[in-house]
């Protein structure tokens, strides 16, 4: 279009073509910029885990001073985890002010905030940040466009090497292995990555993966091969990129503070005296004071963990009285006879190694010997209806519930559905329930076999005995359903099919329905119906809980 006179279509051709290419490239750049912002906030996510954590080592310190086998070596510890805190906050704070400072300059306002005693870190949504591609600011703080700028960017790679010389050494120096043997660390070691192995390799320290770690990940190259050529660190970083790429660059830096932290915390909390006995699984112990309760009966109740070492067997003493001779069992297990009723009490000792020592602890257990007892009851009384879930409630006392069992005589199906059993009974006149333990009756009961009763049809709240129905109830057009009138029973039933005769000018309209739903016709009848007019519902269908079709009763009303 360049050379000569444009005509008027070409200019506006040539102005659209400008248009859309701007649209494309506003989308494709919204798109990446939405992308930095959901990986600034994955990062922000995981840096305020990793702070819980670090958190959570020092309440664990905290509570093992309590501990008296592990006091002496947590009191030891806790100055140095201290020390690691303060250095790796303050380190942190740099990061995070420099952060804030490039916000104040291009949003007017610091964005993020940190909690001076948890170091949590909270934001203003990401969303909200107006110059999200803003690339100047960035590169005039840490970008080396200036050497202002060179000099900012660098120090953040010089504060973290230093930090990383002052955490191994405060973790890392005079430390003891198995053999009591000290391992010595001094800042001269750590000149350059390959010596530091080399060191860590040759003085076999007890830490040495961990600090091999922590020195990679908080040691960060001067230069930085950036489309093939090398760049400084902090150019390569921040040069040209654009707010919320930076936040998740500055971001990633704290958690690589952070995760140094918490791996010299744990280092630490590994020094930790060996525990008063070995502990490899711990479960949770349920103590009450009786396993068997009458209605209106309470139950004291304690909730505590039991931690031992599952692979060993610890030898137990027991007698069944204040006096008398012990029997020995090996294997801390055995069984108790419960001969005529009354209470028992069993007191022992069992055999433990506390600290290498051979240990008696004492125990004592009071339980009950019962005569054995059952009942039965039917909530619904003592009948069963032929097409319906039954409910039986079979209860058998002075039994484990693995030693009950419960059968129904009479019954085609028998099945337990949480804290009853769902019996569902054929064409015989009577079934049995029967309750058996340890293969004999302890009690039955017996129930009478009858139809389910037929329900009654209802409209619009009318049924059976209702002779007028308002036309506001009309005006509504509710459904026909069915149920059992003044019944216990919970009995579904669902209509299938009726039929509604509507008499108008001594006509009479007639329409037939499947389902509960009017149709379309019968709801213009219902509404359209005058006072002093006759409706009748009739040919009900409906179907009970075992699917069969049945005809009930119909309805006629006067409109009123």
């Amino acid at each position: 279009m360049a050379g000569g006179k444009e005509s008027p279509r070409q200019k506006m051709i040539g102005m659209m073509y400008l248009v859309l290419t701007a649209m494309l490239a506003l989308n494709v750049s919204k798109s990446i910029l939405d992308a930095f912002i959901t990986i600034d906030e994955q990062s922000l996510e995981q840096n305020t885990n990793i702070v819980r954590a670090i958190n959570g080592v020092g309440d664990k310190i905290g509570f093992l001073k309590q501990d008296p086998q592990a006091m002496k070596t947590a009191l030891e510890i806790e100055p140095i985890f201290n020390e690691i805190k303060r250095i790796s906050n303050n380190v942190d704070d740099h990061f995070y002010n420099e952060m804030n400072e490039m916000f104040l300059e291009t949003e007017g306002k610091k964005w993020f905030t940190k909690d001076p005693v948890s170091q949590v870190t909270d934001f203003l949504p990401l969303d909200d940040i107006t110059k999200k591609d803003d690339y100047d600011t960035p590169t005039r703080f840490f970008g080396g466009d200036t050497p202002k700028s060179d000099k900012r960017g660098k120090a953040l790679r010089e504060k973290l090497i230093e930090y990383r010389d002052k955490l191994i050494v405060t973790v890392a120096d005079s430390v003891k292995d198995d053999q009591n043997v000290v391992h010595v660390i001094t800042k001269d070691k750590l000149k350059s990555q390959e010596a530091f192995f080399k060191f860590l390799e040759d003085d076999k320290h007890p830490n040495k993966s961990e600090l091999s770690e922590i020195y990679s990940s908080l040691t960060k190259k001067e230069k930085v091969l950036q489309h093939k050529e090398p760049k400084d660190w902090n150019v390569a970083r921040f040069y040209h990129q654009p707010m919320v790429g930076v936040v998740s660059t500055i971001t990633s830096l704290r958690n690589d503070i952070r995760l140094a932290q918490q791996k010299s915390s744990k280092m630490l909390l590994s020094r930790i005296d060996k525990p008063m006995m070995n502990i490899n699984k711990v479960e949770a112990q349920v103590i009450a004071s009786t396993q068997y309760l009458n209605v209106g009966e309470k139950l004291d109740v304690k909730v505590g963990i039991v931690a031992f070492d599952s692979t060993k067997k610890y030898p137990v003493k027991y007698r069944m009285s204040s006096s008398g001779d012990y029997t020995l069992s090996d294997s801390g297990a055995f069984v108790l006879s419960a001969g005529s009723p009354g209470k028992r009490q069993l007191e022992g000792m069992l055999e433990v190694e506390l600290a290498g020592t051979p240990t008696d602890l004492p125990f004592s257990f009071e339980y009950t010997v019962g005569k054995p007892s059952a009942s039965v009851a039917a909530p619904e009384l003592n009948v069963m209806y032929r097409g319906y879930d039954n409910k039986i409630q079979a209860v058998a006392s002075g039994y484990p519930p693995d030693a009950i069992k419960v059968s129904c005589d009479g019954c085609t199906s028998f099945k337990r559905n949480g804290d009853v059993f769902i019996a569902k009974v054929g064409g015989g006149r009577e079934a049995t329930v029967s309750v058996k333990a340890d293969g004999k009756t302890i009690g039955f009961q017996k129930f009478r076999i009858m139809p389910l009763p037929k329900p009654q049809p209802y409209f619009g709240g009318k049924t059976l005995g209702n002779k007028t129905i308002q036309t506001g109830i009309l005006k509504q057009t509710p459904p026909l359903s069915a149920k059992l009138a003044d019944s216990p029973l919970n009995v579904k039933f669902s209509v299938k099919s009726f039929t509604l005769d509507v008499i108008v000018n001594g006509k009479i309209i007639t329409e037939r329905a499947r389902g509960g739903a009017l149709s379309p016709k019968m709801k213009n009848m219902v509404r359209n119906a005058k006072k002093g007019q006759k409706i009748y519902i009739y040919d009900v269908m409906v179907a009970g809980p075992d699917g069969r079709a049945m005809p009930i009763g119909g309805l006629t009303f006067k409109v009123i």
